[in-house]
């Protein structure tokens, strides 16, 4: 079994999540900062010879979730759904 164990701690200019942009067409122009545990220094040797860095986080602060997800209304429902075209009834002469 695996147990995560923290290497380090990340900190952004935003204080409340309402602060962060969101949705489409929003600019993500703040820094953060990731801090590494001085005993896990080690394992950032020659890192600049890299373009990429993958990190894994764990919401730690997590509250008030749900596991499942409900659309806003029967509207934001419906506009999911394809719409269906019908013909128009024939007469008959």
């Amino acid at each position: 079994m695996f147990t995560p164990q923290p290497v380090g701690h990340l900190s952004t200019p935003y204080k409340q999540t309402s602060e962060i942009p969101k949705g489409l067409g929003a600019k993500h122009e703040a820094e953060g900062v990731l801090e590494v545990l001085p005993e896990f220094e080690f394992g950032l040797t020659d890192i600049e010879g890299f373009s990429h860095l993958i990190m894994i986080w764990e919401f730690d602060r997590s509250e008030g979730f749900h596991l499942l997800g409900r659309p806003p209304s029967t509207i934001g429902r419906m506009a999911c759904l394809p719409r269906v075209l019908r013909a128009a009834p024939t007469r008959s002469a």
